[in-house]
């Protein structure tokens, strides 16, 4: 039985808080896979929504291949678990077959790529196979291949590509920081390329070349077109997260945003360490005395943080980041996608690397600067508050960069919602 609703599947916390948004925003009437409570809580409130469950998986078997792979195959090289990656990864079709049921015309997906929980290829797959439609919404940035070559390298053990790896998958294979790095393990390699889902080019998002991607600008269109993106898979929608054409209107700085970094959230740092660089910069930015608004990854637990407040005297924001930058004047985060929605609003930012990616990502922009340490980032920050005619023309630079960012700001959601309702 076809059924009219969007089929959604988000992959993490954060693709869920996004997905949540666009269904809430457009008025849409969905069927949600969550994989875990924590993602289903994320839509609990919304209207016209159902659930289907993987973390109720009644098939123990589905569950139990994975495992059994890590605890028992440890130590068997990757080549040779090629079998039972593809065992497992066809239960997982199946398991989906069952659970989805009806058809559907469209889905809404965050990775044409990524393995995660070992259910999303699958899905993938069964969109693929069943002629559903996907499309992935500009959530946030995707991740360049320098920033997944860096994670890669920090976890060499897994991604060091063997001899054969080299032999068979060379176009897999990329040098970074004296290593060969390789994107999969042979074993997901084989098993994606047997069920016709392995990307062309892995490194960048819509290499996969069978869902449509859909970007902010024309500048991004062809940043992946040249990696190899079908231009026909690319739709060129604005951002959904610009609601409206507000420009800032500050001549001065009064309030202070931070977004605090996620380096304990994405596993790059432990907590003392991460907690430390929050507060350094806390500290600092509360000697400049201004409002300071801080904000929050969706990744993040309040609780942890709500102690910055009283001690740095500063107010977390529960309001959406992209909503609630327009009440900052000068916007402080790491490599975030948020630092393109201030750049658009003209709201300057300064971005500290505080744990030294040295990514190019916002090198095209040049109202942006880029920190390696703590105490310039605050020294320039005084500087702007302390000359206004510094700030004036960080802002008119700002606005600038705007331009090749957002051609047409406010219709991103409308234009995604057109999409999804199969209207263009």
């Amino acid at each position: 039985m076809k059924s009219n609703k969007l089929l959604v599947y988000p992959d993490n916390l954060m693709s869920a808080n996004e997905f949540s948004h666009i269904i809430k925003e457009c008025s849409l009437e969905a069927v949600v896979i969550v994989s875990s409570p924590k993602i289903k809580q994320t839509f609990i409130d919304l209207q016209n929504v159902e659930f289907l469950h993987l973390y109720n998986v009644s098939d123990k078997g589905v569950q139990k291949t994975n495992g059994g792979v890590k605890n028992v195959l440890r130590n068997v090289p990757k080549f040779f678990l090629t079998p039972v990656k593809a065992y497992s990864f066809y239960r997982r079709y199946l398991y989906l077959k069952k659970l989805i049921g009806a058809s559907y015309d469209t889905a809404i997906i965050a990775t044409d790529r990524s393995y995660a929980d070992g259910f999303v290829m699958p899905f993938y797959f069964f969109c693929k196979r069943h002629g559903i439609r996907m499309v992935i919404p500009s959530t946030a940035d995707f991740a360049d291949k320098e920033r997944m070559l860096k994670a890669r390298l920090e976890k060499e053990s897994q991604f060091k590509a063997t001899w054969l790896d080299k032999l068979l998958f060379r176009k897999y294979v990329e040098k970074y920081g004296g290593l060969e790095l390789i994107y999969y393990s042979i074993d997901i390699i084989l098993t994606f390329k047997l069920f016709g889902v392995l990307s062309k080019n892995p490194w960048v998002m819509g290499g996969n070349n069978s869902a449509l991607l859909c970007l902010n600008n024309k500048h991004l269109e062809q940043q992946y077109i040249a990696e190899g993106v079908d231009k026909e898979n690319i739709a060129v929608t604005g951002s959904y997260k610009i609601v409206d054409n507000f420009i800032s209107e500050s001549n001065n700085i009064e309030v202070l945003g931070f977004a605090l970094p996620q380096m304990f959230e994405h596993d790059i740092l432990p907590w003392a360490e991460h907690i430390s660089i929050i507060e350094d910069l806390l500290a600092g930015l509360m000697l400049l005395e201004k409002e300071i608004i801080v904000f929050l990854h969706p990744k993040m637990d309040k609780i942890k943080y709500s102690y910055l407040e009283k001690k740095y005297n500063c107010k977390i924001s529960l309001k959406r980041t992209d909503i609630g930058i327009k009440d900052v004047d000068l916007y402080i985060a790491t490599f975030s996608t948020t630092v393109l929605t201030a750049t658009i609003f003209g709201i300057p930012s300064l971005v500290i690397d505080c744990f030294n990616a040295r990514y190019k990502m916002f090198n095209h922009l040049p109202s942006i600067s880029v920190f390696d340490e703590i105490p310039s980032l605050l020294l320039t920050a005084e500087k702007l508050i302390l000359n206004e005619n510094k700030y004036s023309e960080l802002k008119s630079s700002a606005l600038l960069d705007s331009k090749s960012l957002e051609e047409n700001p406010g219709h991103g959601m409308s234009n995604l919602k057109k999409i999804l309702e199969n209207e263009i």
